[in-house]
């Protein structure tokens, strides 16, 4: 995807903010997870279908939501929209996505979330949350982590600006004063009196918070997330709180009040699979549904979806275990003192994931 994109629109989806410490942590934390597998249990029948609340999914992975799809292929956020119902899983729509919320709604009956940033003016977000529930978007991911953008030195090297690209109607540019700086269960309580759709909490990065939106009843789920590294350097990486938050929630018989997301990092089938031992209920991927559009448009994401499952498929028969249900905490194993931060670097990260080599 690099060797394709212009340098600023691959900057745009590959950076982190400050040192990418914990851009690289969400990768890195992951292959710290062994897979504990057992043997001498039939696996000739597997099956890979999420079901949660009333929605239904061939695989327990989502798209997750990744602004301005468009610097990557003409179709943008139309590639995995369609991708995403033909393969039968579930996306995540971006608010501040290239393609409008009526254009990205290509199949009505396809499950469909959206997430969405909370605009200051009510009145606005009331004008939105009915055009959303008119096109029949099935819930929505209410971004908490984004009070204000972190520092994005890949983009400041590159020269990156959303220009002309942004759109006005639900979307203001990033960081824009329209958005609540702070969101709060107050203000999710009176988004709840003003809905019937679900919604779900994106961006928890703590047990407390976790534990606070479950007990309020005012949410149907929730989302681990760090933004993909992108707002604030040096917090924990994604399956690390995973770890945490499924441990609070319970210990409190909270745990199977709701769907528990996460997204951040995860690459592989056998990253799903470890996601899914630890308690998760879906895991998004972002980064490489946009480099798979990039590549191959709708058919490249595609091919990554397939791949996916496939190598999903793989883990669970060699880790023993025929359903999603059967993946239990007991097939995988770490020492939490093993998800030490990475070592923060002078230069940025600097891999297949990152194009730091832009100078200053």
């Amino acid at each position: 995807a690099k060797s394709i994109m212009k340098d600023t629109s691959y900057a745009y989806y590959a950076t982190g903010c400050d040192d990418e410490v914990t851009l690289r942590a969400n990768i890195t934390d992951i292959q710290k997870f062994q897979i504990v597998p057992r043997n001498l249990v039939p696996v000739s029948n597997i099956n890979t279908n999420l079901y949660f609340l009333n929605f239904y999914s061939s695989l327990p992975i989502f798209i997750s939501p990744c602004a301005l799809g468009g610097l990557a292929h003409k179709d943008a956020e139309i590639c995995l929209a369609k991708a995403a119902n033909e393969s039968k899983i579930i996306q995540i729509c971006p608010q501040l996505g290239s393609k409008s919320l009526e254009e990205m709604r290509v199949h009505e009956n396809q499950i469909q979330f959206i997430q969405l940033y909370l605009f200051k003016d009510r009145t606005r977000l009331l004008e939105l949350i009915r055009r959303i529930e008119r096109l029949n978007y099935k819930a929505l991911f209410v971004t908490i982590d984004s009070a204000t953008v972190g520092k994005r030195e890949t983009d400041i090297r590159a020269g990156f600006t959303t220009g002309k690209s942004d759109r006005i109607d639900t979307a203001p540019r990033y960081g824009s004063s329209v958005y609540l700086e702070g969101v709060t269960l107050q203000h999710i309580k009176w988004l709840h009196s003003n809905t019937k759709l679900p919604i779900f909490l994106k961006g928890i990065q703590n047990s407390d918070d976790a534990v606070a939106a479950v007990e309020s009843g005012l949410i149907k789920g929730l989302m681990i997330s760090n933004h993909g590294g992108r707002n604030l350097d040096t917090c924990r990486s994604s399956i690390q709180v995973l770890v945490e938050v499924v441990a609070k929630l319970k210990s409190m018989g909270l745990y199977d009040k709701v769907p528990l997301f996460v997204d951040g990092g995860f690459r592989r089938g056998s990253d799903i699979f470890k996601a899914l031992a630890l308690g998760a209920t879906a895991v998004g991927i972002g980064r490489p549904m946009l480099y798979s559009m990039a590549i191959g448009g709708q058919e490249g994401v595609q091919y990554s979806i397939d791949l996916l499952g496939q190598e999903l498929v793989t883990c669970m028969k060699n880790a023993g275990c025929q359903t999603i249900s059967n993946i239990t905490s007991s097939f995988v194993s770490c020492s939490l003192n093993d998800l030490q931060v990475s070592n923060p670097i002078a230069n940025l990260y600097n891999s297949v994931e990152n194009p730091s080599a832009a100078k200053l």
